[in-house]
């Protein structure tokens, strides 16, 4: 499994020291059915990109413009054994407007198709701690999609990592981040989505750039060469997502 390690600016007031990991009965709100069972196959029509976009959890990112990429997405998040969850919808949708203000530059965007909340334990999971740190692969497998990015978090680590993410080709694919960085920190999470679309660590542009091992506020660039790869990726590895 490829895992990277980067690490936080003190720009970030919830964690000033720590490292974020990149590797990519439940209440759920869910579209309709998308694609086909292989995430490097073909998907039926409805799952074509221009084509009819299966219902979104929000806005949607579809497009009948065929340069536009949209990714659907499975957000799944932790309640602890009091039925309190991590984060919400509206959080979910706040992050989600930040991320696709990132990833607009490279043409691409997500939606969310499926929001569930659920009990981790339910699946023989940790809801947090260096427990569910421990556990990204397992959860990852717990609440995989063929047809669409998942998109995990959990209860806080207290750890000195906030997220894994494993990328194209070191499945079970997902990315799993840590409640404590659910609210407020869309930068993260489209760090993390680009790992899904096979972007490494880059020292070019400093940490203005997303793909930054340091990432602060103001990492929010992508480069002409990364918007080729994650376009390319997304394309030939993940058709099945495409909307």
């Amino acid at each position: 499994m490829n895992k990277r390690i980067c690490t936080l600016l003190a720009g970030f007031a919830l964690v000033l020291t720590g490292l974020t990991g990149c590797d990519g009965a439940s209440s759920s709100v869910e579209g309709s059915a998308a694609a086909s069972s292989n995430g490097s196959g073909s998907g039926d029509s409805s799952a074509v990109q221009g084509s009819t976009s299966p219902m979104a959890v929000g806005a949607t990112c579809h497009s009948t413009n065929p340069d536009d990429i949209c990714i659907g997405m499975k957000v799944v998040v932790f309640k602890d054994s009091r039925g309190n969850a991590v984060s919400d919808e509206a959080t979910t949708l706040a992050n989600l407007a930040g991320i696709n203000k990132i990833w607009k530059q490279c043409g691409i965007a997500f939606q969310v198709e499926k929001y569930e909340t659920v009990n981790p334990a339910d699946m023989g999971l940790a809801f947090g701690g260096s427990s569910a740190e421990a556990e990204t692969s397992a959860t990852r497998k717990a609440y995989e999609d063929d047809n669409r990015f998942l998109v995990v978090t959990t209860g806080a680590w207290n750890v000195q990592k906030n997220a894994w993410t494993a990328s194209p080709g070191a499945g079970p694919y997902g990315a799993v981040m840590e409640g404590s960085i659910a609210s407020g920190y869309s930068e993260i999470y489209a760090h993390e989505l680009g790992h899904y679309l096979n972007l490494d660590h880059t020292s070019q542009g400093a940490t203005a750039n997303v793909m930054s091992a340091t990432i602060a506020h103001s990492s929010v660039q992508l480069n002409a060469s990364q918007c080729t790869e994650a376009r390319a990726t997304a394309k030939s590895f993940w058709s099945a997502m495409l909307r």
